[in-house]
């Protein structure tokens, strides 16, 4: 183009550098190790049915299956960010890509993920600069790719784009929608939104939930047709790909939805009075009640573990909050210190249920009870990005060259072979066995005995009770005790134990939830056992041996703890407690301590869900739990698993055949009928 915008023989005005998925795609082929790893899509065991874990266990996914797509092992789903981030203060905007055929564990890290592009500013034509992205995917998609592997053989490749995604204003450049502001705000449906002036000042654009009649969704042919007076504006260049099926197709990332949209937004709805007469705004508190809330996070920063602490700030002091503080406010803070203050029932309810959704999307696997694709892997690469970009001049092409090398230096990290990093040093780790993933305890360690600890806790007792359970003719008990000080559950999660000795600085990290298997049938002589949560702090870890057993167990104080009426989890000013020897197995998560104003002391955990006294253990159970008398042993355990299993099974037989019989039924008595018909008919047998 002519500097004046208009055309001039289809010449470039300026060029951004562009790195070719297809040629991406294929580094990932070439090289067996990460050859393999792409066969994870493939080999991948699907979830029980009403359980996501993954992607693959959407609909979305499930359907393009039937449909013929990812016919092949090899054949790739991927999703495509879009973002816009600042570089010494000007503004770039990144397309960025996650290949989901890898596996979970591994699917976020730096090497593993893509940039196609950096374009300089916020481009208002974000179609042109997609364009050879979707010409790519169009190819990958049909006739796909032939790769040499390093191994001489051909593989052959298709690729797939599964979610485009971003935060709401990218989202809505790449749909072809006016913006969530507009009359037809949302990108999913046909609601229509109502504006709201104050003061004769526009404030925003509100969406009323009405069931009836239930606004209508937007479909598959709207959206490739566009229907400007719904707001949906022009065709998306997306509609071009045989995976887009419907407004599903594009995404919402949690860290904008939670982190900087709502948790931002319900702050502000507690803190500003910009919201009308405050006397009508029933979320809003008084500044002095502000400031209680903060300084209640900031006092409760000693109890609560490392992984809690983005959300332990003075939040009344007007400090700027990062996404993932906003995200942990909503997720621990509003259902524990916030809502103790909000007197009105129904602003209360409708703060408690977006805690609740915060931590149902947050959560690793979702059930069908409860009705991990996070945008925070674009920002790590973001923050990458801006870290080596130093011109002041020309930050789009540095950026562009910044990503070169970045690729380079990606694709050298996953095919160089890294060292191993051992685990099972003798000296600093107890394993109960070879496996890769089982728990460790981690140093210090050192070599105890029952007797030095049977004075505190009783431990003689404690865990004569525990072998019990799985051996029936216990021997005298080994004496030797190998103790650690901290859990490895996995390379996120360590917990401590309050064992060791500790600086009064240091967060405590012992706080662990717990799901322990106990007698819930104490009146028959017949143990029941099922498993019931709880909540405690743990003295040590030791690997302890008996007989042909060898376990990783743990010396923990129990607390008695309360529900709160939403189904919360608290402990009462002067809590009881019971001592007693688990398995490390038991140990679910690591947990932390929010003291509210009022002084109640609510457990938090990172997969926060409610509650039910049903399934919160009582601590008087785990005094069966130390009693010979109400012990099984393992096969016994496995085979009353096998028997309610059964039963269930039975039942869905009895069931089905049932409605077999009936059937039968309704079929005899309409054949009889027909057969009677039959028999009375007068025939006409013509000449």
């Amino acid at each position: 183009r002519n500097n004046d915008g208009t055309p001039r023989n289809k010449q470039a005005r300026a060029t951004v550098q562009q790195l070719p998925l297809i040629e991406q795609l294929a580094l990932f082929i070439q090289d067996n190790e990460t050859r393999s790893l792409l066969l994870h899509r493939s080999e991948r065991q699907a979830s029980e049915k009403g359980v996501y874990c993954d992607i693959y266990d959407g609909k979305n996914y499930k359907k393009l299956k039937k449909d013929g797509l990812f016919s092949g092992n090899l054949d790739i789903a991927i999703s495509i960010y879009t973002d816009g981030f600042t570089a010494l203060d000007k503004q770039l905007t990144i397309i960025h890509i996650i290949n989901f055929n890898l596996p979970q564990s591994i699917r976020y890290e730096n090497e593993n993920m893509l940039q196609l592009c950096i374009i300089p500013s916020a481009p208002k034509d974000l179609e042109s600069f997609l364009q050879p992205m979707i010409n790519s995917l169009e190819i990958l998609q049909t006739s796909g790719i032939w790769v040499k592997a390093d191994d001489g053989d051909m593989y052959h490749v298709r690729c797939h784009a599964l979610l485009v995604t971003g935060d709401i204003p990218a989202c809505a450049k790449m749909i072809g929608h006016k913006g969530h502001q507009s009359r037809y705000g949302c990108r999913l449906c046909k609601i229509k939104g109502s504006g709201i002036r104050f003061n004769g000042r526009k404030r925003g654009m509100y969406f009323v939930s009405r069931r009836y009649p239930k606004p209508k969704k937007r479909t598959k042919k709207e959206l490739i047709s566009g229907v400007k007076k719904k707001g949906i504006l022009v065709k998306s260049v997306f509609t071009q790909l045989s995976s887009f099926k419907n407004a599903h197709f594009y995404g919402l990332d949690i860290m904008h939805l939670i982190g900087l949209g709502i948790g931002k937004q319900v702050w502000n709805l507690i803190s500003k009075k910009i919201y009308g007469d405050v006397k009508r705004n029933p979320f809003y508190l008084k500044p002095a009640t502000q400031k209680k809330i903060g300084t209640a996070m900031k006092n409760s920063k000693h109890d609560l573990p490392t992984s809690f602490t983005t959300c332990t700030r003075d939040i009344s002091s007007k400090t700027k909050l990062k996404a993932i503080e906003w995200i942990d406010m909503m997720r621990y803070v509003v259902p524990t210190i916030i809502t103790e203050h909000i007197k009105d029932k129904d602003a209360k309810k409708a703060l408690l249920s977006l805690s609740l959704v915060s931590n149902i999307i947050f959560k690793k696997t979702i059930t069908e009870r409860d009705l991990w694709c996070a945008a925070f892997a674009m920002e790590r690469a973001l923050g990458e990005v801006k870290r080596k970009v130093k011109s002041r001049s020309k930050q789009g092409v540095e950026a562009g060259n910044v990503m070169v090398k970045l690729a380079a230096k990606r694709y050298c990290d996953r095919v160089t072979p890294s060292p191993v990093k051992s685990t099972s040093n003798k000296n600093n780790t107890l394993l109960a066995s070879d496996e890769l993933n089982d728990p460790e305890i981690w140093d210090p360690i050192w070599n105890t005995t029952i007797n030095d600890l049977n004075t505190k806790y009783k431990f003689s007792q404690l865990l004569k009770s525990f072998w019990s359970i799985y051996i029936d003719d216990l021997e005298p008990l080994n004496q030797l005790i190998e103790a650690g000080a901290r859990l490895w559950i996995s390379d996120h999660e360590i917990i401590g134990s309050s064992f060791r000795p500790r600086d009064e600085s240091r967060h405590i990290d012992y706080f662990v939830k717990m799901v322990i298997d106990v007698n819930c049938n104490q009146k028959s002589k017949t143990p029941q056992r099922q498993p019931k949560v709880y909540f405690g702090e743990v003295v040590l870890y030791f690997r302890h041996s008996q007989q042909t057993n060898t376990k990783l167990l743990a010396l923990v104080k129990v607390w008695k703890t309360n529900l709160d009426n939403n189904g919360y989890p608290y402990l009462a000013p002067k809590v009881s407690y019971r001592h007693v020897v688990i398995d490390v197995g038991d140990i679910q998560s690591i947990a932390g301590i929010y003291t509210t104003t009022a002084g109640v002391r609510y457990i938090v955990y990172h997969e926060m869900d409610l509650l039910t006294k049903k399934e919160l253990g009582p601590i008087s159970s785990l005094d069966d739990h130390n009693k010979k008398t109400n012990t099984i042993n393992d096969l016994t355990l496995a085979i009353l698993r096998v028997e309610s299993t059964l039963s269930k099974e039975l039942k869905d037989i009895r069931k089905e055949v049932n409605f077999v019989k009936q059937g039968l039924k309704d079929q005899i008595e309409i054949n009889s009928r027909l057969l009677s018909l039959l028999e009375n008919q007068e025939y006409d047998e013509g000449p």
